[in-house]
This record gives C-alpha cells, structure tokens and sequence, in this order.
C-alpha cells in the first residue's frame, strides 16, 4: 500500500515533470524555453498520460 507521503511524491512528480515537459516542448517548437505554446489537446494527453505512468512506476518502486 503506498503512503501518503507517495500519493504526494506521485503528484509533485507529475507537477514539475509536467514543467519540464512543456520547456521542452517549447524549445522544440519555438526555439525558446519559455513556455509560450501549449500543445493541442492529443499532444497534451499523451505528454500527462506518459508522465502519469511514469511517475507511478517512480513512486510504486520506492515503496516496495
């Protein structure tokens, strides 16, 4: 069973992960790291959904 200091490291994960991502995305796009641009909805359901597996597999294999 994950604690809830998990259930705060999953959503703080996804947080800044979700920052990076969007940096990212934006150098990619624009060429600057400032976050300008947002991607369209698909993009950005598959960035959340990407980072959402990720970050509970993050917090999932630290509370083994």
């Amino acid at each position: 069973m994950i604690s809830t200091e998990g259930y705060i490291s999953f959503f703080v994960t996804i947080v800044w992960f979700l920052l990076e991502a969007l940096v990212h995305y934006n150098i990619g796009k624009t060429g600057s790291g400032w976050i300008r641009k947002f991607p369209d909805r698909e993009e950005f359901v598959l960035i959340i959904t990407s980072i959402a597996i990720c970050s509970f597999l993050s917090t999932t294999t630290t509370n083994l």
